[in-house]
């Protein structure tokens, strides 16, 4: 889209001032010197060209204005039925026809306008001119008397769509063809300059009259220079103030308006036009004008651009972490050269124009460097629980199914934000909102709104970008509790009041309604008036999302309370170690032990790790010692960029010395984990970062909650291990099953993974009967005589299940969620028996010794029940298929998927067909054998069964570095089988246990699981053909 604009001189009626006083002679002076033509003053187009890309939508409102006139380019050598893929953002999610893309920028420029006079020709302003190029490939094979029929043709099928919209009225009657390859001899080009000067002066700013003492302050600002010509970038608003009023301008005011009128031209960026946007904490801005706004646009698309523009960061350390929506402060002195002096500003500036938005992490200690989420690069949510939503879902749908995107982006950010307020006196109070378990993604968040009760909210926006939607995750049973309700109503109106101000600034004429899916056809939204809406006429039911987000109850008894403080008796001998006891549990609080820093010169102190649900206050001291608080579950940003960095994916660990990594970790896995309570995990890498730079240099790497903190009376980690040098990351394991949270995937080709699936299929939804977990089907075997299936124990529950326990297919969560979204038939519901596929035969959690090596085995043994099996997985997504380049007919597992533990795994690209996250591809990182001890705080707490032993011998794998998803495998993965392929057949490798918070994915190998279940081979399917 390229951007016009207009700017009048000064008028010859304005000589004299308003009180009718003589021209100051300065100022006469300064203009006779500079030449004006007073009567004829010169006209001035600034052309500015946006990108059109998703990446970019986060950025354009803050530059668009009413003034404008807008040409949007369209290639006409595509049909307008003809699909476009984002560069940024995956296909799935960005991907529209032409014409939906036309109808997008016009809709767009529609509601950020904030004035839309009507013209003579009865067009409003802003004005869209339609421009369609590469006008000589469309019509290359058309004879030359036909080509004005042709482009006629072509406009007309265009306008009747345009006219269609609300939003129409701002397009030019008047469209233009243009041919690419000879720009200068085309006549369109000139008509179409032309054509831009006579909608220019017709304009009503066209000559807008201003005091002509505005030009002496204009030239000392440069604001006629071109941007490459101006030598100051800001300035400070006092100094300004000050050249203002030598230059002859009356007062404060008439600077304002002086302003005012240079941003709306484009001239320079005045933070009066954003209210109390460019007020910050750390700078002032509401004390700096930007002179030169195209540098302020540099700055923003150093960081918010599409790849291939980012060349100068690719081989940066923190690129990566870039790609995913993180940003590290590191990155901008790389990034920003000769303007890294001025960081401070630029990042408040894009803090609070909301590009930017700074990670919050829980902890005392002030960070050695700041970290940022990027809302505009963040990955889209690959975990479809929120694709359909469930029957309580509320929609905020804009009127002519039209929403900016800009718009959840924003949302998003200031409810994370007002959520966060370091100005808060008590943070996180009880009924407060805050952002779960750091689950920010470009089109989906999480916040918990009563972390006592567990209840949560999903924010998503819809593929189409019509609506927003409101996702409540609650408790079972817990759906009419009046705190419930209550917190729904509360976070309802938090969401209300930051769209409301949101509006304002970037989208005045946006009008947006509530929505609740039609009980008479759920596939289609109703429009919903919360005061006027018949319950009975709109055939909504008593129990339904109306009665959840509209009608809280507020004479029902509040239930559930804060935990009771827990202390134990004085030990006299050691008072930290008592105190540490005695320290109250608050939800949210993992564990508090007695520390000290690692380079102990530091007293000993009472260390608190929190997790992000934590909510209570945070104390400075308790009995007489200093507390600090860490993060639990927000590691820092280090493991993930060593891991997807470029150096590691081009020097792997060679397979011999990955051979001998696996030895040593075996040898002294149980002595580390035993030692020292802060470790995770045990692996190995090809880089070691030291000093936040990454040196190709193979090491064990040692994971841990928190870096630098010791629990009092141990060691420091090793520096080395058997010769090979350590490095020490921040990182964790969680065991890949869903907890609890309902999952529906998009409908895939063939079958959904959590439909009812009857033959039974490879990567099919799985669960423990009247337990609310949910796993993967993993792959078929033959046992005893006995056609079974693999999956992992732990999904099936934590401690491991009896033996014959009824597993179910879909588990118990979706299935529930399926109901909710009415997108199964009632013939098989919850209660039902026919959901049951199989038993419990054999399970085993532990570490076991298969040929002098130790394995850990996380598995468990199905006898299939009453139903077939199938050869070719579930939710197989043909996109996803095409963007992998594999054919359905190589993911057929029959016996030709047999295993070979032989083969070098590093050579091999990986894939895996679970239940969340469907088809995806990944690389093995360290096949030697990765050791960890599994979470159980999370998982265990409530059934008082803790695990104790180390699983070892684990091969870890992750997304390729250039993958669109950032996870190889997420929650709800787990038993899902990995294979590679090879000479177009499938040979499976292993089977996903669990997921580390750095994104990669922990994966045992298939062969020591077989010879555990005294299992030959996998079976063989029969009569296998495709549905």
């Amino acid at each position: 889209m390229i951007f016009l604009e207009t700017q009048s001189s000064p008028n010859s009626s304005n000589l004299k001032t308003e009180e009718n006083k003589e021209l100051p002679s300065d100022v006469f002076t300064h203009l006779t010197e500079n030449a004006y033509d007073i009567e004829n003053p010169p006209a001035r187009l600034t052309v500015w060209d946006f990108g059109g890309q998703s990446v970019y939508y986060n950025t354009h409102h803050t530059f668009l204005s009413s003034r404008a006139i807008y040409i949007l380019a369209i290639d006409m050598s595509l049909d307008l039925t003809d699909r476009l893929e984002d560069q940024w953002h995956s296909a799935e999610q960005f991907s529209g026809t032409v014409l939906d893309y036309t109808v997008y920028w016009i809709d767009t420029i529609h509601t950020y306008a904030s004035q839309q006079d009507k013209s003579e020709d009865g067009v409003s302003s802003p004005r869209i001119i339609i421009v369609c190029t590469h006008k000589d490939k469309y019509l290359e094979n058309v004879p030359k008397e036909r080509h004005e029929e042709k482009i006629n043709a072509y406009f007309s099928t265009l306008r009747q769509h345009i006219q269609q919209k609300r939003s129409g009225v701002h397009v030019d009657p008047c469209f233009f063809a243009i041919d690419n390859t000879c720009q200068d001899e085309d006549h369109e080009i000139t008509d179409l300059r032309r054509y831009v000067m006579k909608i220019a002066e017709s304009q009503k700013s066209w000559g807008e009259k201003n005091p002509i003492r505005w030009s002496r302050l204009e030239d000392e600002l440069e604001l006629r220079q071109p941007p490459e010509k101006r030598k100051k970038k800001l300035i400070q608003y006092g100094e300004l103030k000050k050249l203002a009023l030598e230059g002859g301008m009356q007062d404060e005011n008439e600077l304002n308006s002086f302003l005012l009128f240079h941003h709306d031209i484009g001239d320079l960026l005045h933070p009066q036009r954003f209210g109390d946007l460019l007020h910050s904490q750390t700078v002032d801005l509401s004390d700096i004008v930007i002179l030169n706004p195209w540098w302020l646009i540099d700055t923003f698309k150093s960081i918010i651009t599409v790849d291939k523009h980012h060349v100068k960061t690719k081989g940066s350390l923190y690129w990566f972490a870039l790609k995913r929506g993180i940003l590290d402060e590191r990155l901008l002195d790389e990034l920003w050269g000769d303007d890294s002096e001025l960081k401070p500003i630029l990042i408040s500036a894009m803090v609070k124009f909301n590009i930017l938005l700074e990670q919050n992490l829980s902890t005392t200690e002030e960070p050695t460097c700041r970290q940022f989420y990027v809302p505009t690069l963040l990955p889209i949510y690959k975990n479809p629980a929120s694709v359909v939503g469930s029957e309580d879902t509320l929609f905020i749908q804009g009127k002519d199914n039209f929403m900016p995107h800009v718009l959840f982006n924003r949302l998003t950010v200031k409810l994370v934000q007002n959520s966060t307020s370091t100005g808060r006196k008590v943070l996180r109070r009880r009924r407060d909102f805050f952002l779960f378990k750091n689950e920010l993604y470009y089109d989906y968040a999480v916040f918990a709104i009563d972390p006592l009760r567990g209840a949560r909210c999903a924010l998503r926006k819809s593929i189409d970008s019509s609506c927003i939607e409101l996702i409540p995750l609650y408790p079972p049973g817990a759906k009419f509790d009046a705190t419930i309700q209550g917190a729904y109503d509360k976070f309802k109106g938090h969401v209300v009041t930051v769209l409301q101000e949101l509006m304002k600034s970037i989208c005045p004429h946006l009008q947006l309604e509530w929505c609740v899916r039609d009980p008479r056809n759920p596939k289609k939204l109703m429009a919903i008036d919360p005061k006027e809406t018949d319950l009975t006429a709109s055939g909504l039911p008593e129990d339904s999302v109306y009665r959840l987000w509209f009608m809280p109850s507020s004479s029902e008894k509040v239930h559930g309370a804060s935990p009771s403080a827990v202390r134990s008796s004085s030990d006299a001998g050691d008072a930290i170690e008592t105190a540490c006891k005695g320290f109250p549990r608050e939800p949210g609080i993992v564990t508090v032990f007695p520390a000290c820093k690692a380079n102990e010169h530091y007293p000993p102190f009472i260390a608190v790790l929190v997790s992000i649900e934590f909510c209570g206050n945070k104390v400075t001291e308790y009995e007489g010692f200093t507390v600090n608080y860490y993060s639990w579950d927000m590691p820092d940003m280090e493991a993930q960029i060593a891991i997807f960095s470029q150096e590691a994916e081009e020097n792997p660990i060679p397979p011999e010395k990955s051979t001998e990594f696996g030895q040593v970790i075996q040898r002294v896995s149980q002595g580390l984990f035993a030692n020292h309570r802060n470790l995770t995990i045990i692996s190995a890498s090809p880089v070691k970062v030291t000093g936040g730079k990454i040196s190709c240099m193979p090491c064990i790497v040692l994971y841990c909650h928190t870096k630098g903190v010791v629990p009092l009376g141990e060691s420091l980690f090793p520096e080395s291990i058997e010769g090979f040098p350590v490095d020490v990351r921040e990182g964790y394991v969680l065991l890949s099953m869903n907890n609890g949270q309902s999952q529906n995937p998009a409908v895939h080709l063939g079958q959904s993974a959590t439909f009812y699936s009857d033959p039974l299929r490879m990567g099919c939804s799985i669960g423990r009967r009247g337990l609310n977990l949910t796993g993967t089907l993993g792959m078929f075997v033959e046992h005893g005589g006995s056609t079974c299936f693999l999956t992992c124990s732990h999904v099936l529950g934590i401690p491991p299940p009896a033996i014959d326990t009824e597993v179910c297919q879909p588990s118990d969560a979706d299935q529930e969620a399926n109901h909710h979204n009415r997108l199964v038939s009632e013939t098989v519901d919850s209660s039902s028996r026919a959901r049951i596929c199989g038993v419990v035969k054999e399970r085993v959690f532990r570490n076991v010794d298969i040929k002098g090596g130790q394995y850990g085995i996380d598995a468990a043994l199905i006898t299939v029940k009453d139903r077939g099996t199938y050869g070719i997985p579930a939710g197989l997504d043909p996109q996803r298929l095409r963007d992998l380049k594999i054919t359905e007919n190589k993911l057929t597992f029959t016996r030709e998927a047999y295993i070979e533990c032989s083969e070098d795994l590093s050579t091999h690209v990986l894939f895996k067909c679970g239940r969340t996250t469907g088809l995806t591809k990944g690389i093995a990182t360290f096949v030697g054998g990765a050791a960890y001890q599994p979470c159980t705080v999370e998982y265990c707490s409530d059934v008082g069964w803790t695990f104790q032993d180390t699983l070892s011998s684990m091969v870890e794998v992750c997304a390729p570095r250039t993958s669109s998803s950032a996870m190889f495998a997420d929650c709800g993965d787990s038993g899902a089988a990995v294979f590679y392929l090879k000479n177009g057949k499938p040979y499976i490798m292993g089977m996903v246990v669990a997921r580390t918070s750095y994104f990669s994915a922990l994966v045992s190998p298939i062969w020591p699981i077989l010879e555990h279940f005294n299992i030959e081979s996998p079976r063989e399917e029969e009569d296998m053909e495709t549905e």
